[in-house]
């Protein structure tokens, strides 16, 4: 699985994800043919970054988003966005809003795979797209138009044992969600969810 990623130690890396396809899938392929998606595509990266000194597992990378965006205000997430029209595929897709969010070039990144879809809220498609970077937080450059705050967890704290219940209330609805407590953060929505499926290990 990681046999193109020479940045740091793969004994650092998950040696399970579950469910991982081709990174570079063109949109067009992901449905069958006359199959149309409900909203419009989305594509976010699950990032790995280097372990902390003396630590024995990599990070993954999440931002909150600023509160002057249209939609997930001051939301825990992975970097990505909506696909613009010329996005190839949803690597290009997630690898273009990791710059314009983060800063982080695109050739830094190897990328390792990608994940089966899941609806956001409007129904749209989100493809979470699986990368790893030899960067540090104080390389990142987050927009302060997107982005109030960049952290990044062990990968180990992401696990579906560390998973905990979770009841949100939107739109009047009650519903459930997977969530990751952690230090910088609440992860839980589709950012949990996408976790979850992932079934890192």
């Amino acid at each position: 699985m990681w046999r193109a990623f020479t940045g740091f130690p793969r004994e650092t890396l998950p040696q399970r994800i579950a469910g991982l396809g081709p990174a570079t899938t063109p949109w067009g392929e992901l449905w069958s043919p006359g199959q149309t998606p409900k909203g419009r595509a989305s594509a976010v990266i699950i990032l790995f970054l280097p372990p902390l000194p003396g630590d024995k597992a990599a990070r993954v990378a999440f931002i909150r988003r600023s509160t002057t965006v249209r939609s997930h205000r001051g939301q825990v997430a992975f970097p990505g966005g909506r696909a613009d029209p010329e996005d190839p595929s949803p690597a290009v897709t997630a690898l273009r809003e990791l710059q314009e969010e983060l800063g982080i070039d695109p050739e830094r990144v190897t990328l390792i795979g990608a994940l089966p879809g899941a609806p956001a809220l409007d129904g749209g498609p989100v493809i979470p797209v699986i990368g790893a970077a030899h960067c540090e937080l104080a390389d990142l450059r987050p927009s302060p138009d997107e982005v109030d705050l960049v952290f990044a967890e062990p990968w180990t704290a992401l696990t579906r044992a560390a998973d905990r219940p979770f009841a949100f209330n939107v739109f009047g609805s009650w519903r459930e969600s997977h969530f990751f407590p952690v230090p910088g953060g609440k992860v839980w929505g589709l950012t949990a969810h996408l976790l979850a499926r992932a079934d890192l290990a």
